[in-house]
């Protein structure tokens, strides 16, 4: 739980992590209903808060798709409908599903950035690929993604 027991009504088992000043949370409803749940919480918290959407089956079934409210000048920018990116070992990303900012995952902070990881649709492909199946990996333990 976030702090004092308060979730902010985000999805139950949401963490707080004060050092990365971050809240992460991760829910099986794939629909987009924590959008205010989450700026509240950044706003109370003064944290960035990113949320997975996943279902039963994580990219086994459907994709994960990602939602962020992030700090921005104070006031949370939110970010919906953001895919896992990954390049090389320690090097993350939120990618916007279409277009708009993306979110490299630091070891301290997010950090917002108007340039995607990727010069080329090739190179996402195989950056949200291979998030896919880290995801797999990490959820169904045994099965190769």
């Amino acid at each position: 739980m976030l702090t004092g027991g308060t979730t902010e009504k985000l999805p139950a088992g949401a963490r707080l992590l004060p050092e990365q000043q971050l809240a992460i949370a991760g829910t099986v409803c794939t629909m987009s209903f924590f959008q205010e749940a989450s700026e509240r919480a950044a706003r109370r918290f003064d944290v960035d808060v990113i949320l997975a959407r996943h279902d039963s089956y994580p990219e086994l079934l459907s994709a994960v798709p990602w939602d962020a409210a992030v700090r921005v000048s104070g006031d949370p920018l939110m970010l919906t409908d953001l895919v896992l990116y990954t390049r090389g070992v320690d090097d993350d990303w939120l990618v916007p599903s279409k277009v708009g900012p993306s979110l490299r995952i630091g070891r301290d902070d997010l950090h917002l950035l108007c340039e995607p990881p990727f010069l080329t649709w090739d190179e996402r492909c195989t950056g949200v690929c291979e998030a896919a199946k880290r995801i797999v990996k990490a959820t169904r333990p045994g099965l190769e993604g």
